[in-house]
């Protein structure tokens, strides 16, 4: 009885999901904003037809153009139970990922209280674009040091090394290579996002994932997901291929995990 129970609150949770892919299809086609179905999402369409059924969350992904000009998109034309969540929207909100959030749910998937909407959500990434794998590997690097910073005490000899590492490593592998007047903003801004970068992955503010070509996702194309159309990938196969290998083999049971703790449900509000 509860196996049915959390098999049918997962399955309202996806459709929760699905309304809102629905909503932010509609602001995208209007505006005329590319997104496209991102990692499990994109699986979930191409090997399901929709929901991977064990998943809860849903991811898009946009070019960094794109993700600007939707995140200035008015909250108004949005439903009044949705939002678009960033450190902007919910000052409380502390990751760094932005999401499309509804409401009148929740979703725990780390501590059961905090102080930012948990609402069930779609992520949103924004991807940058970069002109050759050096240049992705020497900033991977860079954000992989400043991660381990949020682990470490202030003032504590682990991170010193960590400032010492960051500045004495990577600054000056990017001054030798991009010149002397690299600042992190500047620098993304030189070199990236430009219109004959070949490679496109996560934004430089997330971690590190293996980099696609622009020639893999451009141009995007509409698939079926849950019997709606969305844009994708024009090549979903080498997009897959790259992030999972052998897509199409179901992984075993042990291994088929989910996001949420706990999913909530306010069926009296929708």
């Amino acid at each position: 009885m509860e196996s049915a129970r959390s098999e049918t609150t997962l399955r309202q949770a996806q459709l929760i999901m699905l309304r809102i892919l629905r909503v932010v299809d509609d602001i995208c086609r209007k505006h005329d904003i590319s997104y496209w179905l991102h990692a499990g999402t994109l699986l979930g369409a191409v090997r399901h037809g929709g929901f991977i059924p064990w998943d809860d969350d849903l991811d898009i992904a946009m070019t960094r153009q794109d993700f600007h000009r939707f995140a200035a998109i008015d909250q108004q034309e949005m439903p009044d139970d949705l939002f678009f969540q960033t450190s902007d929207t919910d000052p409380a909100y502390r990751y760094i990922l932005p999401k499309v959030r509804h409401k009148n749910s929740r979703l725990v998937e780390d501590k059961e209280v905090v102080p930012f909407c948990q609402g069930i959500y779609i992520d949103v990434f924004p991807f940058d674009s970069y002109p050759n794998k050096t240049a992705l590997a020497l900033l991977s690097m860079r954000h992989r040091l400043r991660s381990y910073r949020h682990n470490l005490p202030k003032r504590s000899i682990g991170r010193l090394l960590y400032m010492a590492s960051l500045n004495t490593i990577c600054l000056p592998l990017i001054v030798a290579l991009y010149g002397a007047e690299w600042t992190a903003r500047r620098w993304r801004d030189s070199l990236f996002n430009k219109p004959d970068n070949r490679f496109l992955t996560h934004g430089v503010e997330f971690y590190n994932k293996p980099p696609y070509e622009k020639k893999d996702i451009f141009p995007l194309k509409e698939v079926l997901f849950e019997g709606y159309s969305f844009f994708a990938p024009g090549d979903a196969d080498a997009y897959l291929s790259k992030r999972y290998g052998d897509y199409m083999q179901l992984p075993p049971e042990d291994k088929r995990s989910t996001h949420a703790k706990k999913i909530i449900i306010d069926v009296t509000t929708g």
